[in-house]
């Protein structure tokens, strides 16, 4: 079995390969805001505990206080640049 992930910068989507059989997986967190069940968005929420929500839940909890969100941050890998989330200094790769 292989894993194949295309790491995008808006949204990502993993695949399996197995017995020569290609399979993509569907994300846990339901359909999306494209209603594509097998796309999960490059997003982040992170509570006052330091806790985190990844992709269609951070997008749900945004509007709960916007300061906490961040998405598309994966354009950013490996540059010194940093957000403040949660209370928290974060780099992209953090995220």
């Amino acid at each position: 079995m292989r894993l194949g992930i295309d790491f995008g910068i808006s949204f990502s989507r993993v695949a399996i390969l197995e017995n020569g059989e290609t399979r993509a997986m569907k994300v846990g967190t339901a359909l999306n805001n494209i209603g594509n069940e097998f796309l999960l968005p490059s997003a982040v929420f992170v509570n006052e505990n330091g806790s985190m929500l990844v992709g269609q839940a951070a997008i749900n909890e945004r509007l709960k206080k916007s300061a906490n969100f961040k998405k598309e941050f994966k354009r950013y890998l490996g540059q010194p640049i940093s957000f403040l989330l949660g209370g928290k200094e974060w780099y992209p790769q953090d995220l």
